[in-house]
């Protein structure tokens, strides 16, 4: 139970309160249950349609745990100058703690907090990936590159890593250049395996060799603030360790640091010398740079005007798709989804979120797309027309058309992009009638 206003309470996103009645958490539980049932053959029969895979594997974890080994290694014949190698990668305990513990635990169960170098938290470098796709409208999902859940050579594959990783997960990568996959890999290339032996093929195969590695800002006395790269002739910080990588002449930078290639590649393969994370709206321009311009990869919805995040769900009988307000702006923002002629404007309150039907029946209608969600009342005698409360919502058609909007009748305006009934979202769901 936790203390509230009104006394002790269960947790707020339980459906019920101490006292066993429904709470306001309820109502949100049992909407969204019946917009479950609404749409659930498409959601049972349809895939989120993702534009890239991130990958990920046993050793990401272990790195945080022991440290990463240098890839600056005067016998290894994938690195040559030491460059900025003055660093010591193995771990440093606090040695007046009761006990050493694990920089992930964060100091829970009495441990103490392990120290690794910033080049080592690869966990980290996964979850910023993850906040840089989301804020790109890149939707993603997950590979574990030792336990695969899909065949190589689809799609890219975007792997996080600090030199190090396991010789099943380079076979599989290697794989999937061979069955034609794309590959981006940061901030350097894997050139160890987890038992510490040298593995040359990726280096062999993708032509990069690591030459440098330099310290991230703060080192040294009136070091301070971010490393400056160079994107497109516009200077944009850089945090963390940068490594610098001898390319071939055939890929085409992207970014440097002091005139030293960053970041490059051509369309099947890309190894970039600095984190994907999301720092400013610059850093947004690079990445979409790497992703459109170098990879080929374009998002399969597009968000102009406004940032919504959004995803897109496609079968037979219908297709989904969930748009989420997630920095707060009410600018409406305009929706496109790739490779189809349709754009629709979408008006979301502060943090709001949808989940809209397109290409879908709707009684004996055909309706092209909706701006609000609509879900099949409790009774299932109508549906029921949910949006934020005083925002612009409309449903398009594809043929004239005559719907009841709680109780009143309305006719469908022609329109270049279909038949179009609109109406201001109330605090109540509005009763459609089809």
């Amino acid at each position: 139970l936790n203390d509230s206003i009104e006394g002790p309470d269960y947790f707020a996103k339980s459906g019920l309160n101490s006292a066993g009645n429904p709470t306001t958490g309820f109502k949100y539980i049992e909407k969204f249950n019946r917009l479950v049932n609404t749409w659930k053959d498409i959601l049972l029969n349809s895939e989120t349609q993702t534009d890239l895979t991130i990958c990920y594997s046993p050793a990401m974890r272990k790195m945080d745990f022991l440290g990463a080994k240098s890839c600056l290694d005067d016998n290894n014949p994938a690195s040559s100058a030491p460059g900025g190698d003055s660093f010591d990668a193995e771990p440093g305990l606090n040695k007046e703690a009761a006990s050493a513990g694990h920089d992930w635990l964060d100091g829970y169960e009495n441990v103490s907090k392990q120290s690794v170098p910033p080049e080592a938290g690869v966990w980290n470098k996964f979850r910023e990936l993850v906040i840089l796709c989301s804020r790109l409208n890149l939707a993603f999902d997950l590979l574990d590159l030792t336990n695969p859940n899909k065949s190589p050579g689809n799609g890219c594959l975007v792997i996080p890593n600090t030199g190090t990783i396991e010789k099943a997960s380079i076979d599989y990568l290697l794989e999937h250049i061979d069955g034609g996959g794309k590959l981006l890999f940061f901030p350097t290339i894997p050139i160890y395996t987890t038992t510490g032996e040298t593995d040359l093929r990726l280096v062999e195969r993708s032509g990069v060799k690591l030459v440098e590695q330099i310290r991230p800002a703060g080192g040294e006395i009136l070091d301070y603030g971010s490393r400056e790269i160079d994107f497109g002739g516009k200077p944009m910080a850089a945090n963390g360790w940068l490594f610098i990588h001898e390319y071939p002449e055939d890929y085409n930078p992207v970014a440097s640091y002091q005139e030293k290639t960053l970041i490059a590649g051509n369309s099947n393969l890309v190894v970039s010398g600095t984190d994907a994370r999301f720092t400013s709206f610059a850093s947004l321009e690079l990445w979409k740079a790497v992703f459109e311009s170098t990879l080929k990869i374009k998002p399969t919805v597009v968000s102009q005007d406004n940032y919504y995040y959004a995803l897109f769900r496609s079968e037979e009988s219908g297709e989904l798709l969930t748009v989420m307000n997630l920095t707060g702006d009410t600018t409406p923002a305009r929706i496109a989804i790739k490779d189809r002629n349709l754009e629709i404007k979408l008006e979301l309150g502060v943090y709001e979120s949808r989940c809209l039907p397109i290409n879908t029946r709707l009684g004996n209608h055909q309706l092209l797309y909706s701006t609000s969600e609509i879900i099949l009342s409790a009774d299932q005698q109508y549906y029921e027309i949910h949006g934020g409360a005083g925002t612009e919502g409309c449903l398009v058609f594809d043929s004239p058309t005559k719907v009841k909007l709680s109780g009143q009748t309305l006719s469908t305006e022609s329109t270049g992009n279909g038949h179009v009934i609109t109406y201001l979202h109330q605090s109540q769901p509005i009763k459609l009638e089809p």
